[in-house]
């Protein structure tokens, strides 16, 4: 495997395979779900982590994410860049403080025949929890609702 790229270095703490122990949707226009997914977190010796989320109900393929995480060199700030199957191409951006990473996104772009009542925004924390679990939580906003948690997951990382 290539040696981590110094401009991923402060993202270290995110490499890996992560398993949800717990994850749980929810939305003021929904009922609450409960799902399963996997992130893997990679690297290529670029200044970039690679990232793909795949989620499951019961069993059944639900969503997947693929996309990247890179630093601004020399300074705490983030980007997270991913296309979703829904339809949605999202830029986030956001700050690093230790084993935390806050996003919100400047950029969301949807394909034409796309979820018409879908996320119009979205915010995201990753944070290192004290456990060693890795910890994400989403906030979506539609053009109906303000700003609501959408997303709670806490992961483990895989054994490998």
């Amino acid at each position: 495997m290539a040696k981590l790229h110094e401009g991923a270095q402060p993202l270290a703490w995110l490499l890996g395979q992560w398993e949800s122990i717990e994850a749980k949707g929810m939305f003021p226009t929904s009922s609450s779900f409960n799902y399963t997914e996997t992130l893997n977190i990679t690297h290529l010796g670029q200044p970039v982590l690679n990232f793909y989320s795949e989620t499951w109900m019961e069993g059944v393929p639900k969503h997947i994410e693929s996309g990247f995480l890179r630093m601004n060199p020399g300074t705490t700030r983030v980007a997270y860049m991913c296309a979703q199957n829904a339809g949605i191409v999202e830029i986030e951006e956001g700050e690093l403080d230790g084993t935390s990473v806050e996003l919100t996104e400047p950029s969301l772009l949807r394909m034409t025949f796309a979820k018409e009542e879908g996320a119009t925004g979205l915010k995201r924390t990753f944070r290192l929890k004290s456990d060693g679990h890795l910890e994400q939580i989403v906030f979506m906003t539609t053009p109906k609702t303000p700003f609501s948690k959408h997303l709670h997951v806490t992961y483990k990382k895989k054994d490998t």
